[in-house]
């Protein structure tokens, strides 16, 4: 667990003595497939933080359910830890269990009598709106033969992009093809704008698709 944390970003200011401490404390918990961690609008009591397997964060809109998965390293409930005096904050969204789920979770007592508020820094947390599953698709999209699991596969370890950012352990390939869905997506449709942050991971099965870059547009 040490080894976990000591790659998880979110602890990268952490003092080496803390490790063992916060490895010792936070407290594991496994997750079945569906399981609901959190209702929308349930109060927040504590952090949690993805260890293996992946959680699904779900916000309904006005036109469509929003989604984003979190995987090892991701985590949720922080809000809760950075307030003080007991205030009462409620989950913006609902999160559901994936496949293999462990969470390793800390109540905001424990956070504060461990000294971590002056070493960790909550980075601000990108907009769920931007990670769109759209009105009429169907989870059943997830289903595949054993061709199109090898297709996921080996596009997945053969990207050097994502290798570099995560640890691709044949584990987390697996649950990159579970988690995979089907989409056909008509000519001209733009699937990914300029600036926008990018909350899915696409795998080009047939077709083609053209890059466009603005030069006009600002630096980021």
């Amino acid at each position: 667990r040490i080894e976990f944390l000591g790659q998880v970003p979110l602890f990268r200011r952490l003092p080496l003595s803390n490790f063992p401490i916060l490895a010792r404390e936070l407290r594991g918990v496994c997750w079945e497939e569906g399981q609901v961690l959190l209702e929308t609008g349930q109060l927040l009591t504590e952090f949690a933080l993805v260890a293996e397997g992946w959680a699904e964060v779900q916000a309904v809109g006005e036109d469509a359910m929003h989604a984003q998965l979190l995987w090892p390293g991701d985590y949720f409930g922080e809000k809760v830890l950075q307030t003080s005096g007991g205030a009462s904050l409620r989950s913006p969204a609902r999160v559901v269990a994936g496949p293999g789920l462990v969470t390793l979770s800390l109540s905001p007592a424990e956070f504060e009598d461990f000294g971590l508020r002056r070493h960790l820094t909550f980075p601000k947390r990108r907009a769920l709106s931007r990670c769109v599953l759209k009105k009429g698709r169907s989870r059943d999209n997830c289903s595949k033969d054993e061709d199109q699991r090898r297709f996921i596969a080996e596009a997945v370890r053969a990207n050097a992009n994502l290798r570099s950012l995560v640890d691709l352990q044949e584990r987390a390939v697996q649950q990159l093809c579970d988690a995979a869905y089907r989409e056909e997506v008509p000519a001209g449709t733009q699937v990914v704008q300029h600036g926008e942050y990018g909350g899915v991971f696409y795998v080009v099965e047939s077709g083609s698709f053209e890059l466009r870059v603005d030069h006009a547009a600002p630096a980021a």
